[in-house]
This record gives structure tokens, sequence and C-alpha cells, in this order.
């Protein structure tokens, strides 16, 4: 009778649910195959079935510690490379050949993308994945950088300057335009000349680009964009947004991240106003006018998750929306003071308060909010996280309050995180 173990393709799978990655008490990775290595050592069959699946991730911050001749030996099974060029004794050009990578992530270590890196892109025509960090950049132009990479369908991509890249960036970005599905683009400043082109199934969008042209260019070549967003919290990145959307542009979007000031408020509340069906809004002003609480409202019966940043909050326009959105599961809010938080978790202050799932507020931290460190983990149900620093009687007052909140199961004051237990 055959043992099962002898196939292949079994012990592949039963391989696959070894735990290699491990998460610490702070939620972050690390590398511990102890068990995969006990069994790589059954036999030949068990090493030559399970060292692809060991390997199958390469992640260079996470693995400092294994030997660079052990890497060598093994790049071959690379299909995922992390934080590329994180470890300063493998040099991009000392390295062994990988050419069948699915998933590029650089590392924020990186300073600028050299020859050998680029060839290194290249010789991954598999790719679906790259993404270059925001510290990194490419030093000069490489305009057949992606040209073999037709499978690609996520891409991060940052230039600092485009006035020091000189070539035709419509040229550069047309061999995976038609497969990109996610697309990050941040350049400082210059102008990238995106005229032309044309994205049928990018689905998301995050974007930062010093050139209104480019934006508009950029927008209306993604007729079928969902998601668009840049850091609200940079302002200076999102604004270019309105032209293109007030035009028309991406007409099927449903989530929208935008920063605005004073003076563009009334210009946001036109493309609301003038759209339908949206799901997400993120928004970071200085003042939540009329014209954009009648614009949100107008998504009522659509938006599932809204975030809010005021510099100067007044409640009373907040609890317009709150009162008028029906299908809110999620709601994050900010700057907001202690008071503000227990009114916003008044049941009769939403439509539909037995929808919400989780809520945020986001405030500056104060030295009179300063006290000892809460010792207890759960506190009237709820999971308090260690070491949390802010006063034991305001959040006994909020998860009082927070009762009526039937799905409620998340409750985040700035970083802090607390669970309800058994919602």
């Amino acid at each position: 009778m055959v043992n099962p173990l002898d196939l292949p393709e079994i012990l592949a799978r039963v391989g696959s649910y070894i735990t290699i990655w491990h998460l610490d008490e702070h939620g972050a990775c690390y590398f511990q195959p102890k068990d995969m290595l006990s069994c790589i050592q059954v036999s030949h069959h068990f090493r030559n079935t399970l060292l692809p699946i060991l390997w199958y991730t390469f992640d260079e911050g996470a693995m400092l510690r294994v030997p660079i001749d052990v890497i060598r030996k093994c790049t071959l099974y690379f299909r995922v490379h992390l934080n590329y060029r994180c470890r300063r004794d493998y040099r991009p050009n000392n390295r062994e050949p990988c050419t069948r990578l699915t998933h590029l992530t650089t590392s924020w270590r990186v300073g600028h993308m050299g020859r050998s890196d680029i060839d290194f892109i290249k010789s991954n025509p598999g790719l679906k994945h790259l993404e270059a960090r925001e510290s990194l950049y490419f030093k000069a132009f490489c305009g057949d950088l992606f040209s073999n990479l037709q499978e690609l369908e996520y891409l991060r991509y940052y230039l600092r300057d485009a006035k020091n890249h000189h070539g035709p960036h419509h040229q550069l970005f047309q061999p995976i335009s038609a497969n990109l599905k996610v697309l990050h683009l941040r350049c400082d400043k210059g102008t990238l000349d995106l005229q032309g082109l044309f994205f049928p199934n990018v689905k998301k969008l995050l974007v930062r680009l010093s050139s209104p042209q480019d934006m508009m260019d950029l927008l209306h070549g993604c007729p079928n964009l969902e998601r668009l967003g840049s850091n609200p919290f940079a302002r200076d990145g999102s604004t270019n947004f309105i032209p293109a959307l007030k035009a028309g542009a991406c007409p099927l979007l449903s989530d929208l991240a935008i920063g605005v000031t004073m003076e563009q408020e009334e210009d946001l509340a036109h493309v609301l106003e003038h759209r339908t069906g949206f799901q997400k809004l993120e928004i970071l002003l200085d003042e939540l006018r009329e014209c954009l609480t009648r614009a949100i409202n107008h998504h009522a019966s659509s938006l599932t998750h809204l975030s809010v940043h005021v510099k100067n909050l007044q409640p009373l326009p907040v609890f317009q929306i709150l009162s008028s959105c029906g299908q809110l599961k999620s709601v994050e809010i900010g700057e907001v003071e202690y008071s503000d938080m227990e009114i916003l978790l008044s049941t009769d202050r939403w439509k539909n308060p037995e929808l919400l799932e989780s809520i945020r507020f986001k405030r500056w931290f104060r030295e009179q909010d300063r006290c000892d460190p809460i010792l207890a983990r759960v506190l009237h149900g709820w999971m308090i996280p260690s070491g949390y620093m802010f006063k034991r009687e305001t959040l006994e007052t909020l998860f009082e309050v927070a009762k009526g909140f039937e799905r409620l199961g998340v409750i985040m004051i700035n970083s802090s995180v607390f669970k309800r237990i058994a919602v």
C-alpha cells in the first residue's frame, strides 16, 4: 500500500500547513522554521518537496540571521521577495540569478535604483506585484523597465523629480497598462506627460502628482476606477483630484480619500452631489460646512465607511450626518474631545446604531490626559491594551454608553485598540 506522503502533491499540501512565520506580542512577523527544518531532514523526498515551500517567501529584513551561503543555494525557490536590498552584505551586483519572482517589494533603506536593480526587475517577467517603497527612487530613466512585465497587476512607482528622468513616460507605462489593477504613483516635481494612457482594469489608484495636467490625464485614463486616494493628510497631493472629477472622470468611483482646503470644500461638495453610490469617504478639511454636510448626506443610502478629520470640529454637523446615513459600519472622527466621544456614542444620534462595527477617535495627546497605566486587562467587557495611559473613568463612561451598539466590536482612540469580548 502506498504511503500518501510518498506522493509529492499530498506532501506539499501537508507542508503548506506547517507554520514558518510567527507573530510576536507586538504583531510583528518573524521567521521560525523549526518544524519545517525537522521535516526536511526526514528524507530526500521530503527535502525536495518541502524546500520550495520553506523558501517561497524570502524576506531580507526578517531573515537577517540566515547565512548568505544558504540564501545563495535556495535563491531558485524564491517567488515572493520582500525588503529587497535590506541586507548590506547581499549587494545587487553580487546575487544569484533570480528569475521566477511573482512579488517584489523593496526595502526602506534603498536610496536609488541602479543598473543592477533594474536588471533584477527585468529578469523576472512573471512579476504580478512590484512595490518600490517611498525611500526608493529611480536614478535614471529606463524606458523599457516594464517592457516584459505584461503580467504585472500591482505597481508602486515613485519619482522624486521627473525633470531628472528625461524620457517618454507614456512609453514606460504602455506595456503594463492593459493588465494593471492597482497603481500607486507619486511624482514630487515635474511633469510625466501621461496623455493618452489608458488603464482599463485599474480599480484602485493611490496617487500624488505635482502636475495638475498629469492628474487630469491619469484619471481620465482610468474609466473603471472604484477607489481613489492619496495621503489625505498631504492635501497638496489630493486636491488635484477635484478638477478631473468635476469634469466627469472615473464615473464608477465609490471610494474616495481626499484632503481639501476651505476654499475647495464647495468644489468637493459639487463632485459628491453630482454622483451617487459612494460607499467610503475619507475627508480632511478645516471646517465641516453646511454644503459638504449636505453633499455627504446625499450618499446616506450607500455610505458604509466615513472618516472625517476637521481642524475645528463642531459636533452638530457630524450629528446631522450620523442621523442621516443609515448604512454606516465604521466611522473615524478627529480631532475630538472626550466629552464629544461620549455624545457621539449615544445611540439616539445614529440612524441605525445596530449596524456600527467599529469607531475610531483621533485626538492630540495632552499632558492632562496622562495617568498611571491601567493594569486591568478587561474593563466592562472590553479588552484593554497593555500600558494604556488614559484615565480609567473616561473609559468606563465610554464603554457604558457603547452598550447600545449591538455589533460594535472595536473602539480606537488614536492607535490604541479596545476590543469587545464576545460581540
